[in-house]
């Protein structure tokens, strides 16, 4: 690959900051348009959280903001109309001639840094057992512990709705 855009928080779908009013359209061309005539040939769809929350309809994890009230207006109109987000991006971006990956960060913790309150799920709040905890050499408050079954088979389920749902390179 010439170059390797790194497309975090799957466009900007996550808290409350987009307009519920934004259409289908503009919401491509704000994550995928922009590449047409780019030297751009590999786009790494992240979901910016972790797989901890979703910014696209999941049955496996809770809705990106759904543990504090805050769902993004627009993601939830995107879902309900049937514009799943990565339905959407896949096939706009390889129209374009462009690879999509999708990006997991195994043990991110955007969700402990405070101001992404939207990023903590409920099952960090209900089961701290899961969490390496603070003071931990490896890492921080909030970082699963694969050691916990529990956390293994999360992380395992979330990858494979990803690859059964999504055509993903």
């Amino acid at each position: 690959y010439r170059i390797i855009y790194n497309m975090d928080s799957s466009g900007h779908l996550y808290g409350y900051e987009s307009l519920p009013e934004k259409t289908v359209a503009e919401y491509l061309r704000s994550t995928a348009d922009f590449l047409e005539g780019t030297h751009v040939d590999m786009i790494s769809w992240c979901d910016g959280s972790a797989g901890t929350v979703a910014s696209w309809d999941s049955e496996v994890m809770e809705l990106t903001g759904a543990r504090i009230g805050r769902v993004d207006p627009f993601l939830l109109r995107l879902i309900k109309e049937g514009y799943d987000p990565p339905r959407v991006i896949i096939p706009a971006i390889r129209k374009m001639g462009v690879d999509v990956y999708y990006s997991f960060r195994f043990n991110d913790i955007h969700d402990n840094l405070g101001n992404h309150p939207e990023l903590l799920p409920t099952f960090k709040v209900e089961h701290p057992e899961w969490m390496l905890g603070p003071g931990h050499a490896y890492g921080g408050r909030l970082q699963l512990n694969f050691a916990v079954q529990e956390v293994r088979d999360f992380k395992f389920n979330v990858i494979r709705e990803v690859f059964e749902k999504h055509d993903f390179d």
